[in-house]
């Protein structure tokens, strides 16, 4: 399926050989595919006759994020031109999701209500997810700017390795918009990761409101693609790019799915710096 998605995307632009593909896969779910994980990326470019750097990365549901900020900075630093992303989740052992239910991450009525005053845990979903990031003077069509691309780890945590940090979000933000020299109050709107987990949401809203919604005149809309699709976990990060690029091709923000009363304890949202896009929002 993976391979399928590939050669069916990029099978049609003349693309030079250079090209580094960085795709993410679930270690969990990969058993189907009959090989060793280090061989997921080689495969695809033996398909696709690419010679440029190829491997995997797995940081949980950060990794294809994690591919792409290394795609990124391969193609400033000259490495290569082109670069193939990808990111994949395929839910077929049943045992994981019950890992995942049993740490209290999963909802157990099928909907993710992110920012929601019931928000209780996430769905698990499916989807695999590629782009194409090229230096401009290569590309045939541009559906987006990339300006940069940053992250981060938590290092030590008192409350476990489990735990999101905000206030590590809160300086890979004020690091991320210091180094590329963009104004804050210039955003309009911000994909979250919002998942819609009892700690996740608060702790990833405070960052947001504490480095990109103060001092605003008007209040920066906020979204999350899980609300529509639910969690595709390692392949979440590539959804939300393609869910950005979606609404600036039709000029419309996805409106987010089970919101209604806002959590207490967001108050970015609760106290009218942040909002969460419930209708169709101009872009």
């Amino acid at each position: 399926m993976v391979s399928d998605s590939r050669w069916i995307d990029f099978k049609h632009p003349e693309l030079p050989k250079r090209v580094g593909l960085i795709p993410e896969i679930d270690k969990y779910d990969a058993g189907f595919f009959c090989c060793e994980m280090s061989m997921q990326a080689r495969r695809l470019s033996y398909i696709l006759k690419l010679k440029g750097p190829s491997f995997l990365t797995d940081t949980a549901c950060s990794s294809s994020l994690y591919a792409f900020e290394h795609a990124f900075k391969a193609i400033m630093l000259g490495e290569i031109e082109n670069a193939i992303i990808g990111g994949t989740n395929i839910c077929l052992d049943p045992w994981y999701t019950l890992q995942f239910a049993r740490l209290g991450l999963l909802c157990m009525d099928g909907s993710c209500k992110v920012f929601d005053k019931n928000a209780n845990g996430y769905v698990r979903s499916e989807a695999i997810g590629v782009v194409l990031l090229q230096k401009s003077k290569n590309a045939k069509r541009i559906y987006a700017q990339v300006i940069y691309a940053k992250t981060n780890c938590d290092g030590f945590k008192e409350q476990g390795i489990t735990y999101p940090s905000g206030q590590s979000q809160v300086a890979l933000l004020k690091e991320f918009y210091e180094e590329c020299n963009i104004d804050c109050c210039s955003l309009s709107y911000i994909e979250a990761h919002g998942t819609g987990t009892i700690v996740g949401d608060p702790e990833e809203c405070y960052a947001i409101d504490e480095v990109l919604a103060r001092n605003r005149k008007t209040p920066l809309l906020i979204g999350s693609v899980k609300s529509n699709i639910g969690h595709t976990e390692p392949a979440a990060g590539i959804c939300s790019i393609i869910k950005g690029i979606i609404g600036m091709e039709t000029g419309f923000i996805p409106p987010n799915n089970n919101f209604n009363i806002p959590r207490d304890g967001i108050k970015g949202i609760v106290e009218g710096r942040m909002k969460v896009v419930t209708k169709k929002n101009a872009f």
